[in-house]
């Protein structure tokens, strides 16, 4: 065991949390969807103001699927962790079939240490256009590590 008092460096991984799991979520509109019936991964912070990094594979089908991760447990729920109206995986052209995306992006959350934070997908088009995230004939996968600042 180590010491609660023990100080990493910068940049040290300090925990790794994954789940997968073999799901399609379909969905039709411009409203950003947790996919809640997909993977998801709770990080209980080791240290004070951590960095989380997140990373995301996952199946999409049509070309106007658009992904991004949800954030709950902290403050008000966050379905656009990005903040980038494409998300993290914009449209990718006039292509209209399954296609493997895999999305990160690092969280700054600012919280102490003990604090249980849960991840997401999140899943959005441009309506009017059935879409899907995931496949039933593949895993998808969420990976969050917890960073030392």
């Amino acid at each position: 065991t180590i010491p609660s008092a023990t100080v990493f460096p910068a940049g040290h991984i300090l925990q790794v949390v994954t789940n997968v799991v073999s799901i399609q979520h379909s969905h039709s509109s411009t409203t950003k969807t947790r996919v809640t019936n997909g993977p998801y991964v709770v990080v209980t912070t080791k240290k004070a103001n951590s960095k989380i990094y997140l990373l995301c594979d996952t199946q999409t089908y049509h070309y106007s699927t658009r992904t991004d991760f949800f954030r709950s447990g902290v403050g008000s729920d966050t379905s656009n962790l990005s903040g980038n109206t494409n998300g993290l995986t914009g449209p990718t052209g006039g292509d209209t079939g399954w296609e493997n995306r895999f999305y990160h992006w690092v969280d700054a959350p600012a919280q102490p240490a003990g604090t249980a934070i849960t991840y997401d997908g999140v899943v959005f088009g441009t309506g009017g256009t059935q879409i899907y995230w995931g496949d039933t004939g593949f895993k998808q996968r969420i990976t969050a590590f917890e960073i030392a600042v």
